[in-house]
């Protein structure tokens, strides 16, 4: 019996481990190539998808999409936070296609807006975002994913996600996280 107690813990570490793991591995959606252009709707797409989690509502594939065209005028690319199934980018491909293009500015400059899955209730200032200001994100704490380490400069993912179930518009949703900023057509 005392033999199986440290091989049963270990094998109880590697499950808790799994979700983390998986989250790293793309279904499909790599990052834009490096001559795809801003306005290339492939490219907004590849970024956008890979800001949404499966579950998220339209209005946060809205978001996402502003957050991938702002970052790709931008010209800044980050890592992708979450895997998108087909099913995702069949129903973001279809809100992209139904809404007019906008982008975040502020002080009317197309600037990077970073992102992270989730924050650990307050987003973070930043010396390489500077124009960004921190706001708190209360909800992601009731999040399963919840990290008390976790940091967030820019927009959470994951709150952006809860606003817009609460029945924030992307835009509301958005401009919460990024006070000062403005929405605009190109």
């Amino acid at each position: 019996m005392k033999k199986l107690i440290p091989a049963f813990s270990a094998l109880l570490l590697a499950m808790a481990a799994l979700p983390v793991m998986v989250a790293g591995f793309s279904k499909g959606f790599p990052s834009p190539s490096t001559d795809a252009t801003a306005d290339s709707p492939q490219a907004v797409l590849q970024v956008a998808a890979g800001l949404c989690p499966d579950d998220c509502c339209d209005e946060m594939l809205r978001a996402a999409l502003i957050i991938a065209q702002t970052n790709l005028r931008a010209g800044y690319s980050q890592k992708d936070v979450f895997n998108s199934d087909k099913e995702l980018f069949k129903r973001l491909k279809s809100v992209y296609n139904s809404e007019k293009k906008l982008y975040l500015s502020e002080n009317g400059k197309i600037r990077p807006i970073p992102f992270a899955p989730i924050s650990n209730g307050m987003t973070v200032s930043n010396a390489e975002f500077s124009y960004l200001t921190p706001v708190a994100s209360p909800w992601d704490c009731l999040n399963t994913q919840a990290d008390g380490k976790a940091a967030c400069a820019g927009v959470s993912l994951c709150g952006v996600n809860y606003l817009c179930e609460q029945g924030y518009s992307a835009e509301q949703a958005l401009r919460y996280y990024l006070p000062g900023f403005t929405l605009s057509a190109p």
